[in-house]
């Protein structure tokens, strides 16, 4: 399962289909689904705009999203990809 989804995120990370950062994801309106670290200290306020908007919130054991990404402390990404969404949804589900 790890796999598959760090080469979905890696996919969307080379199409250019991500939104890095939890202002930058909150603001966005193209986002798919977001993906957040458990870690993240607006992650109730993430969720109420996720509820609101009607986008998929996935929030991932501390640490995680950052190994995924390759990023050292990133907390919360946004796919912007309708179908790698998808994909990314079916794996984490």
């Amino acid at each position: 399962m790890t796999d598959k989804l760090k080469s979905y995120i890696g996919f969307a990370i080379r199409s250019g289909a991500v939104v890095w950062g939890a202002d930058y994801v909150m603001q966005s309106k193209k986002v798919k689904v977001i993906l957040a670290d458990a870690s993240l200290s607006c992650l109730e306020k993430l969720q109420r705009i996720c509820d609101k908007n009607g986008v998929a919130l996935r929030v991932l054991d501390k640490g995680r999203l950052a190994v995924l990404v390759s990023r050292d402390g990133c907390k919360a990404i946004g796919i912007t990809d309708k179908s790698l969404a998808g994909a990314i949804i079916g794996v984490l589900s």
